[in-house]
């Protein structure tokens, strides 16, 4: 089976209107791969600053092109459990060698059921970049 490169990189910087007063995790997911912050380095009430740069990495994939990873997630994460999340098709985020800082709407997971209301399930910022290595570096992330 053939697999597809992609580059990643990705910022984590703050949650507001956070389901409680706890210090979360977040997870952004492109099918089988993860990036999850530590612990906030700030938290106070229902606000956690996580100020996270993940280092370019290498994300090997059997898809034929990048629609096939389908969806990107951002989960909210309560220890490892996701409890609220955003998703996105995956080409909001390709070929970007400057994305912007999104704010985006969590919204809450019915089936895990630990955030009652949908105004409660928080509001995260970050950004993401994707780049397809066949189409050539366009990125030079360690720089960013």
């Amino acid at each position: 089976m053939d697999y597809r490169e992609y580059d990643v990189i990705a910022d984590v910087y703050s949650g507001i209107a956070l389901p409680s007063e706890e210090k979360y995790k977040v997870m952004i997911k492109l099918a089988d791969y993860e990036l999850v912050t530590e612990n906030p380095l700030f938290a106070q009430k229902h606000y956690n600053r996580w100020n996270c740069r993940f280092r370019q990495s290498t994300y090997k994939a059997p898809y034929l092109s990048a629609a096939g990873i389908g969806k990107v997630f951002v989960y909210l994460m309560q220890g490892s459990n996701p409890i609220c999340y955003y998703s996105a098709n995956i080409e909001e985020f390709l070929d970007n060698p400057n994305p912007p800082i999104r704010w985006v709407e969590l919204k809450n997971d019915l089936s895990v059921g630990k955030v009652d209301d949908s105004h409660k399930a928080g509001v995260i910022s970050f950004r993401l970049a994707i780049n397809e290595r066949s189409k050539g570096k366009i990125f030079n992330f360690e720089e960013q």
